[in-house]
């Protein structure tokens, strides 16, 4: 890409190859041109080595060893409130328990009649540990707005609706946008060679994806309010197919069973386990970053057809260099970026990446990213979804989104459990300019779209 400034108020991008998903995916999605990414050379230029000569002399004075590390410190917009910025809300004020916003007066856009955004005049951040004392405060009327990022539990939505006159505020229930509520992977390049044989059995992933009783999931954890379904493309997807949502993904423990004796894997004398090839029992072990009712369920089912599922959880920082290292078995994740704006703009659940929300196949992944320099070579059925997918990059065309997740749909190469359940939203009942039904997903930043800018109180 080449960046050309034309005059004070216009730039040029001009691409060496087409990029067709440039335009939705990173300018009108965070997904490059992240909050720290276009930030003014007036004000960082001073803590630059370039720019600086004693820049490295202040970061000292600073606690830092490196000017870098002051530099990253004072780049961060989430971090450092003085850094200037074009969005709706500034910060001004921050302690352990709150940041305050005020309107920026710099903000580039106005509503029709020439008012300029944002309509609030301020925005007060509560910070709390536990999300139950959230709710309780927005029960009481306390708080203004929570969503599911911030706490909000389907289960509780009896309890919500129970209490919003009380509290004066209304209860929202958004669709979640997920192909998955939580999905499940094996590790195809598992460094043990029995454990990577059977993760790469497809009749593994398929007996494993229809013991799953996903109905019953629905029932239990979304009130019947989302679709049981195999992770595909989302409904709102021109790359939709309902053929790919119904793969293996109805519940039939006995054909599951059939599979695992194809495979090989025997019962152990108690009928207890079953056993791995080389005789051991089959046990899995793996770290999740988070827990959900859908977990304790689906280990469930595994466990009635003898396998054995254990996991804990721990912070994203320490789960991602065990999944880089190619130190996990499985990993779990929310199953985001199946709608249009995202789908397939990264490798990600349909072909492997080398990140900490897949893993696979994060030695292929490797490979991928570093142009076969680094990781594992992959199979050719690997190097096929690969290429499918960089040209569907340069030329948009569906037909290769199609092939990825008809591949998908055969293979099961991640599993999918449940999607589009309720996000619920708790929203004080004088606030207008927010939707009664939309999605709440990463894919669309979660409402952003629908200009939160414009929100306002009716009083």
């Amino acid at each position: 890409m080449d960046f050309e400034k034309l005059d004070d108020y216009t730039i040029r991008f001009t691409f060496h190859a087409p990029n067709p998903s440039f335009p939705m995916v990173n300018l009108g999605h965070e997904y490059a041109f992240w909050s720290d990414n276009a930030l003014p050379r007036h004000y960082l230029e001073q803590f630059h080595i370039n720019y600086n000569d004693n820049v490295q002399a202040d970061a000292e004075a600073a606690g830092h060893e490196f000017w870098y590390q002051l530099y990253g410190e004072k780049r961060s917009s989430d971090n450092n409130i003085e850094v200037p910025r074009t969005c709706p809300f500034t910060p001004e004020t921050e302690s352990p328990e709150g940041v305050s916003y005020v309107r920026n007066p710099y903000y580039w856009m106005a509503d029709a009649e020439g008012n300029q955004l944002a309509y609030f005049d301020g925005i007060y951040l509560d910070r709390m540990e536990d999300s139950t004392v959230m709710e309780a405060k927005m029960l009481a009327g306390e708080l203004d707005f929570m969503s599911a990022w911030q706490g909000t539990q389907v289960p509780n939505f009896q309890t919500y609706k129970e209490n919003e006159e009380a509290g004066n505020y209304r209860t929202l229930a958004w669709k979640s946008g997920l192909g998955a509520h939580m999905l499940f992977q094996f590790n195809m390049n598992y460094e043990d060679d029995v454990w990577r044989e059977l993760f790469s059995d497809k009749r593994w992933r398929q007996a494993l994806s229809v013991g799953i009783n996903r109905e019953e999931i629905n029932e239990v954890v979304f009130f019947g309010l989302g679709t049981p379904a195999q992770l595909t493309a989302h409904v709102t997807s021109r790359a939709y197919n309902p053929e790919f949502a119904e793969a293996w993904a109805q519940y039939d423990p006995d054909l599951a069973n059939e599979m695992l004796d194809e495979i090989g894997l025997e019962w152990d004398a108690d009928h207890n386990l079953r056993l791995l090839s080389d005789g051991r029992p089959i046990q899995i072990v793996y770290d999740s970053h988070s827990e959900s009712p859908i977990q304790e369920m689906v280990f469930g089912y595994w466990r009635d057809l003898g396998i054995q599922v254990d996991f804990k959880t721990i912070t994203r920082q320490l789960l991602r260099p065990k999944i880089q290292g190619n130190q996990e078995m499985m990993s779990d994740w929310g199953g985001d970026e199946v709608m249009d704006t995202l789908l397939l703009r990264r490798p990600k659940w349909f072909a492997p990446i080398y990140g900490d929300e897949s893993t696979w196949g994060p030695m292929w992944g490797l490979w991928y990213n570093t142009d076969g320099q680094e990781g594992w070579e992959p199979p050719e059925e690997i190097r096929q979804l690969y290429e499918w997918h960089d040209q569907y990059m340069i030329t948009d065309d569906v037909e290769y989104a199609n092939l990825i997740l008809a591949s998908q749909a055969e293979n099961i190469w991640t599993i999918g459990t449940v999607a589009d359940g309720p996000s619920l939203l708790l929203v004080n009942e004088d606030m207008r300019n927010i939707p009664d039904v939309h999605f709440y997903v990463w894919d669309n930043l979660c409402g952003y779209e629908m200009y939160p800018e414009a929100y306002y109180f009716d009083r």
